[in-house]
This record gives C-alpha cells, sequence and structure tokens, in this order.
C-alpha cells in the first residue's frame, strides 16, 4: 500500500496538486487551492489521466514482480470544474473502492 499511496501522492504533486488526506487506500486531494491556478482543471485531469495510466501500471509491475496481484482498471470522471478518480476494482473483488476525490 505504501508503494500505491507514494506513486499515486508523487503523480499529484507533480501536477501542481496539494495533498489534504490518506484515507485507508484513498488519497484526498485538491487542486487550484491554497493557491490558485487558472488552470486547475486541466492539472487535475492530467494527473487522473497518469494515474489511471502509466502510474497504475507502475504499481502494477512492481506488485506482480513481488507476486501480487494487481489492480485490474481505475475510472476517472469529471464533475463541475472538479476532477474525481472514483474508483477501481481489484482482481477477485465484487465491489468497487474509492481511491480519490477532488472536494
Amino acid at each position: 500500500m505504501n508503494r500505491y499511496l507514494t506513486v499515486m501522492s508523487d503523480v499529484i504533486l507533480d501536477h501542481g496538486g496539494a495533498l489534504i488526506a490518506y484515507m485507508g487506500d484513498g488519497i484526498r486531494a485538491t487542486f487550484g487551492a491554497p493557491t490558485e491556478q487558472v488552470d486547475h482543471a486541466d492539472r487535475a485531469l492530467a494527473a487522473a489521466q497518469e494515474m489511471a495510466g502509466p502510474a497504475l501500471e507502475e504499481v502494477n509491475a512492481w506488485l506482480r514482480a513481488r507476486g501480487g496481484a494487481d489492480f485490474k482498471s481505475m475510472l476517472t470522471g469529471a464533475r463541475d470544474d472538479l476532477v474525481r478518480l472514483d474508483a477501481m476494482r481489484v482482481r477477485g473483488k465484487d465491489e468497487p473502492v474509492v481511491v480519490w476525490s477532488v472536494a
């Protein structure tokens, strides 16, 4: 879990996001606060795309190399000018787990 949270947190920070809290396997973050960013929605979307693509694959490769089950998928969505990474399914689980949202 530490590896997953570190990789995803780095993506958020690399795109100018601010980390608010860790909630189990989730990360609460925001873009455009506390420092205003005119392009905060673009930054949030870019972070979500990277998290659901290359960053998720990095975590999965790390897990597979250690005999672990990888994260099967990650979904992204948008609400108003806020981007929210809604849920992912872990192989073997039938229910989605909320992993990150922007408030």
